[in-house]
């Protein structure tokens, strides 16, 4: 085995490419928040302008859910005094995760240098071949930039710590059992849990284990099966995946009306077009294309059968066969098995039968490091015979690397081009114009963002939150409405399915207070409301019914009707029994004067505050709130007695 210790030549070599990394990405800094940032970090600000309480911050972390990615929102928290009017300090921070997670890449490179067979230099070479070709990629942009993200990265740093801590002790488990399989258990029973924290994919750890067992360590000189192995295996490996299976199955109805009534495509259809997702990933990883990245894919081409269109088949095939290939050859040739399985594991979950969408790039952050790998120590390996052929090819790739992620940091880095460049590459694709529309609407040129808005909605006719925005932009230049209020309305009976339009909504609610929608009032979204309620799309949902009848409550309320406003409450309740909503009545009650009726709502909101989401573990804690209505309540029952 080669030694571990860095030397000189690798320590300077390794700062260098640190440096250029942070200067190759530092331009997309001064970018904006994206897609995805705003309606994830939200909660980051809430009335009173931040997450202060113990409460606003276990609500913010868990949102409700298990405590997946609760460390990835907990570092956000870092910054909440930035949101959500300066990028740059996320954006930063995203940067340096990522040089971290470089620092972590080629740690494991320089342990998997120790057991596949390598000399001196190629054993110097290889883990700093491999970072550079890893950390420098252009596709790492979109996990940079698009804030949220960090999730990925977060999630990958345990994922790679715990993979350098098993193959650590994986190493030496033959010659010291004890001391081996407690750095593998360390790894992969500490680093799983903890990358699952960062997001819900660093279960995936486990397979990446299984692939490095399968393929370099099974073949390896040295290293054949230790005593123990499957028992460990079973337990580390195998049952997590087993769990994570009954868990996907116990959520399977909710996935099915997913697929039903947001996504355009089935889960047979997902997963015919996958492979080629997959193979467009490898595209863009190997020959750093620079149209067509970014975060919008939603134009991506769903396969309606295996011949529409006609590379569905051909795809399909060569994922099924690569997978084939590489399970039968991986003792013959373990390293081109490694680099197969490792990326077709990394991809198994988010690439395969979930109710995702089809298409996202930062989806490779991990995945990718495998044909790295692969690639980097077939190029130190072929080095010996092709010394300068090989040396010129991968100079060519890195410098053709750094080049196209500096123009696309460039691009991160602009507002005003990131919009155009995505409007331009992605034509077809409703969000890219939205985008656009939000950037020439931020900067007062509404004509432009309604252009933007009305060839959205060409685009697809059945898109009600693009209708809904076009309103929203006339509204708010105080146009007349009429006309463009009967085109939105017109298709929200069987209109597609979009978070944008319950956002929208609530945009609508606050012009009409305003007064700036002229020819719009209450009784017009009210109507808008109910007729999205009856669509299967948005009303089939709970949680989507009760943000519906809470919207109904505030303009009820705002026409100071308080019977009506209860009611739409107690729907609201009885759709997505919340505490919130329970106390919301219970205010408006205690608003017009009445403590008895109100008590009863807050008993309501006690009740489902101490059963709500495994007893509030998860949930911000309303006890002190709701006691405090108590309070007034109890007060106001005093005051009319001794009256």
């Amino acid at each position: 085995m080669n030694s571990n210790k860095l030397t000189y030549v690798e320590a300077l070599a390794f700062g260098a490419l640190i440096a250029c990394a942070l200067l190759l990405f530092w331009p997309g800094v001064s970018g904006p928040f994206v897609f995805d940032d705003l309606p994830n970090l939200k909660a980051m600000q809430n009335a009173d302008g931040a997450v202060d309480t113990l409460g606003e911050v276990k609500e913010f972390i868990f949102r409700g859910r298990a405590p997946a990615r609760a460390l990835s929102y907990l570092s956000f928290l870092v910054h909440d005094n930035a949101w959500p009017t300066d990028p740059r300090p996320f954006k930063i921070a995203n940067i340096l995760i990522h040089l971290l997670n470089g620092v972590l890449v080629f740690m494991l490179a320089k342990k998997l240098a120790q057991v596949i067979p390598t000399t001196g230099r190629q054993a110097i070479a290889f883990p700093l071949l491999a970072t550079a070709l890893w950390l420098l990629h252009p596709i790492h942009l979109s996990t940079m930039m698009l804030v949220v993200q960090r999730l990925v990265e977060i999630s990958a740093m345990f994922t790679l710590a715990g993979l350098i801590a098993f193959v650590h002790g994986r190493a030496q488990v033959n010659d010291n059992p004890i001391k081996g399989y407690l750095w593998m258990s360390l790894g992969i029973g500490l680093g799983g849990p903890l990358a699952i924290l960062g997001k819900g994919t660093g279960i995936l750890i486990a397979v990446y284990a299984i692939v490095l067992e399968a393929t370099v360590f099974r073949h390896a000189a040295g290293m054949r099966a230790p005593k123990y192995a499957r028992l460990w295996f079973a337990i580390f490996t195998i049952a997590p995946l087993v769990l994570l299976l009954i868990y996907i199955g116990s959520r399977w109805e909710r996935s099915a009306l997913i697929f039903e009534h947001r996504r355009d495509f089935t889960i047979w259809e997902r997963l015919l077009t996958e492979p080629r997702v997959l193979f467009n990933y490898i595209g863009q990883i190997f020959t750093l294309r620079l149209s067509g990245s970014g975060i919008y894919h939603a134009d991506f081409p769903v396969s309606r059968g295996l011949f529409t269109p006609w590379t569905t088949l051909p795809a399909l095939l060569g994922v099924l066969g690569s997978l084939a290939g590489a399970i039968a050859l991986r003792r013959r040739w373990p390293i081109p098995a490694f680099a197969v399985l490792w990326f077709l594991g990394g991809h198994s979950l988010e690439s395969t039968f979930l109710h995702l969408e089809l298409y996202f790039e930062h989806r490779n952050y991990v995945p990718m490091l495998g044909p790295v790998l692969a690639l980097s120590y077939g190029a130190c390996r072929a080095a010996r015979r092709y010394r300068p052929h090989i040396a010129i090819l991968v100079a060519g790739f890195l410098v053709l690397e750094i080049a196209t992620a500096r123009h696309s940091a460039a691009i991160w880095g602009s507002e005003g081009r990131l919009a155009a460049v995505w409007a331009e590459e992605n034509p077809s694709s409703v969000r890219a114009r939205q985008t656009a529309a939000d950037y020439w609407a931020t900067r007062g040129h509404i004509d432009k963002a309604r252009q933007e808005l009305v060839e959205a909605s060409t685009l697809n006719p059945n898109a009600v939150d693009v209708r809904l925005q076009v309103l929203f932009l006339d509204c708010v230049a105080m146009r007349d409405t009429e006309q463009t209020r009967e085109w939105a309305f017109s298709i929200a009976q069987e209109a597609s399915f979009s978070f944008a339009t319950i956002d929208t909504i609530d945009h609508l609610i606050r012009q009409v207070k305003k007064g700036t929608c002229q020819t719009l009032d209450y009784d017009d979204i009210e109507t808008l409301i109910d007729t999205l309620l009856e669509n299967r799309n948005y009303g089939l949902y709970p949680e989507h019914r009760a943000k519906f009848w809470n919207y109904k409550a505030q303009l009820h309320y705002h026409q100071r009707a308080l019977n009506p406003t209860i009611h739409a409450l107690e729907k609201a309740f009885e759709a997505d029994p919340r505490p919130q909503y329970a106390m919301q009545a219970a205010s408006n009650l205690l608003s017009a004067g009445l403590p008895e009726p109100a008590l009863e709502y807050l008993k309501r909101a006690e009740e489902t505050n101490r059963n709500a989401r495994l007893g509030g573990i998860f949930d911000e804690d309303l006890s002190d709130k709701i006691a405090a209505l108590r309070a007034q309540a109890k007060a106001m029952q005093e005051r009319k007695t001794s009256d």
